[in-house]
């Protein structure tokens, strides 16, 4: 590296602080060429104080482990010994938990020549990891550190003890998975109801208000009925009906169109002996998967599923008539059939062994 005097990235000129900005943006940008570049003119220019902090990270996290050798070059006698005893002594490069990686970097506050901040920011950009402490911190926008926490149309903030969900999350509305468990609030903000394509919303171990929940299920029916549903399935697995009906009717509740609920629904109240609501359950579902069938005559799996409902009723001829339709567009229903206990008074008649076997 050349002597001090001649090193104009230490300049304090317009010229050389442009120019160390510059560099910055190269470093953070995380393309291996940018970095490259960087470092060559860091070789000649000398190395910014303000720098530090991003070289300190490509050599700690950086994929590329010529890139990080090279780095490590750029750094090692710029950092201080107890820094340096620090890194040695913690797991900074190999943790992965939120909350230990945010006190870690919280712990670097007394070491003058390095910016937690920064630190930070650059690990969220290599490993995706220190969201927790960006957010906290407001190391940038909320916007931009939930963009580099996004991967593809899936948001994990799972774990992160936050106090609070930012409301910018709301911004990123083709997200279909958000998952915030393992957080402290328990609200959320009313921008959340802009993520029109959430398809799964996770929040165990958060402690969400009721009123919150409420609120959720206003802004997502489709997404919580099929959650309820789900876990009325597993209640009527286990023979808990009376508490899996009260979750079939909550998805119903939610979705009044959602045809396997009402079908469940009504398996149900017939296996609780509940014999005047099963039928009147049970009609329903029917003309639901009649009226699902008019726009969609080639969905196998409604012709199915009514096929399954004339069963339940002993109404043979038509539940041979739609199994029939049903096979006729998947082939693979046959074998579903055979083991299909809504079948299960049918399984003796020669027109249901000629159709599944």
């Amino acid at each position: 590296m050349e002597d001090k005097a001649t090193q104009y990235l230490l300049q304090n000129t317009p010229e050389a602080l442009q120019m160390v900005q510059n560099l910055q943006n190269l470093l953070e940008s995380n393309k291996s060429a940018n970095i490259e570049l960087a470092f060559q003119l860091l070789e000649s220019g000398g190395v910014p104080p303000q720098l530090l902090s991003h070289l300190l990270a490509i050599k700690l996290w950086h994929r590329i482990r010529t890139i990080r050798h090279k780095a490590h070059k750029l750094v090692q006698k710029l950092i201080s010994e107890p820094l340096l005893k620090y890194l040695k002594n913690n797991s900074l490069v190999y943790e992965h938990q939120e909350t230990k990686i945010a006190l870690q970097f919280r712990q670097l506050n007394q070491y003058a020549e390095i910016s937690p901040a920064t630190l930070a920011w650059m690990s969220l950009k290599l490993r995706k990891k220190g969201g927790k402490f960006c957010l906290e911190e407001q190391t940038d926008s909320a916007e931009n550190i939930l963009r580099e926490l996004i991967a593809g149309t899936e948001l994990y903030l799972a774990n992160f003890e936050l106090q609070n969900l930012p409301p910018e999350v709301g911004l990123f509305t083709d997200l279909t998975t958000l998952n915030i468990s393992g957080n402290a609030f328990s609200q959320v903000p009313a921008e959340i109801a802009q993520l029109t394509k959430l398809e799964a919303l996770y929040y165990a171990r958060t402690p969400l208000s009721p009123q919150t929940i409420g609120q959720l299920e206003t802004y997502f029916p489709k997404l919580f009925a099929h959650k309820y549903f789900n876990q009325a399935s597993d209640l009527q697995s286990d023979e808990k009906y009376p508490a899996a009906i009260k979750l079939f009717l909550q998805a119903i509740q939610l979705d009044a169109n959602f045809v396997e609920a009402w079908h469940q629904l009504a398996k149900c109240y017939l296996l609780d002996n509940q014999l005047i609501k099963f039928n009147q359950t049970l009609k329903k579902a029917i003309a639901l998967y009649e009226i699902r069938l008019q726009t969609s005559p080639q969905s196998a799996f409604d012709w199915y599923g009514k096929a399954c409902a004339h069963a339940l009723v002993r109404n043979d001829k038509q539940a041979l008539a739609d199994l029939s339709q049903a096979i006729q567009l998947n082939f693979s229903l046959k074998t579903l059939a055979r083991g299909e206990e809504d079948f299960a008074k049918l399984l003796n008649e020669p027109e249901f062994r000629q159709l599944v076997l």
